[in-house]
């Protein structure tokens, strides 16, 4: 499967939070999602101790198309989890789980950033996670595959056509699980959510950000593949965006980020061999 790899980077003025600070650990549970538990010690790190005390403490988890945030307090009064708040039950995977933790200001300014770390978890039952996008089968007759999106849906799907589902059930190899068929897919599923979200709905990329259903979540998974000074889609006081052709460049800049990160082409180059 294509797997999302998060960049880092480090800009000028901003802390590196180190790996001594960060002690975590993926636990499991009697049922359900594991826990994804991390202390911190800043003492490794001095300029940390100058940031102010209402910094707020996030560890963003992200697992291919899927992600989630756990906060943990500020720095000046932290906060750790209770276990089903850090259960990762919005990952679309429980076998493993990248992250990063990140230090804000007020206003949202990032001011410390780790480096992503993977923790690795046994095989869970998937039967009730939540995740951005569902797979399907339907009759499309000569069509493979269409996007499915309705704003009351509770997560978008990717319908397959059942001729080639049920033709890659035959060969070993569910359509999902192919890296191949997936890396001609993935990209154009990414640009059509993004375009329906910003676009046809015309809702303002800012502002749902911060939406905690899977509109929310597939700007903010749109927003990590960026480098992080990229502003995102704003409207304007009436409500609209000013220059949609900027709306496009964003949409475009984070799929092409998203192809570069996961080597589509290389995919599609090496499957042909």
């Amino acid at each position: 499967m294509i797997k999302l790899t998060t960049r880092t980077f480090n800009y000028t003025g901003r802390i590196h939070i180190k790996q001594e600070c960060i002690d975590a650990a993926l636990t499991g549970r009697s049922s359900g999602a594991p826990c994804l538990e991390v202390d911190f010690d800043w003492s490794h790190v001095d300029s940390i101790s100058q940031l102010p005390d209402d910094s707020m403490v996030y560890v963003d988890v992200s697992h291919g198309m899927s992600f989630m945030r756990i906060s943990h307090g500020t720095l000046g009064k932290p906060v750790t989890p209770e276990l089903n708040e850090c259960a990762l039950t919005d990952l679309d995977s429980w076998t493993s789980a990248t992250f990063v933790v990140k230090i804000v200001d007020a206003e949202g300014l990032l001011l410390a950033k780790s480096r992503g770390y993977t923790v690795n978890q046994a095989s869970p039952d998937t039967s009730t996670r939540r995740i951005l996008i569902q797979h399907e089968f339907r009759d499309l007759g000569e069509r493979p595959w269409e996007l499915d999106v309705r704003e009351e849906m509770v997560v978008p799907l990717l319908v397959f056509n059942e001729r080639w589902w049920k033709a890659s059930l035959e060969g070993g190899v569910p359509l999902n699980d192919d890296n191949l068929a997936m890396a001609m897919i993935m990209p154009n599923v990414l640009e059509g959510m993004l375009k329906w979200l910003l676009l046809e709905q015309d809702w303002d990329a800012y502002q749902l950000s911060d939406d905690p259903t899977w509109k929310g979540a597939w700007v903010r998974f749109a927003r990590s593949l960026l480098p992080e000074q990229t502003p995102l889609p704003k409207h304007n006081d009436s409500g609209n965006y000013e220059n949609i052709s900027e709306v496009i460049g964003w949409i475009d800049l984070a799929v092409s980020k998203f192809c570069i990160n996961h080597k589509i082409t290389s995919k599609l180059i090496g499957g042909r061999r």
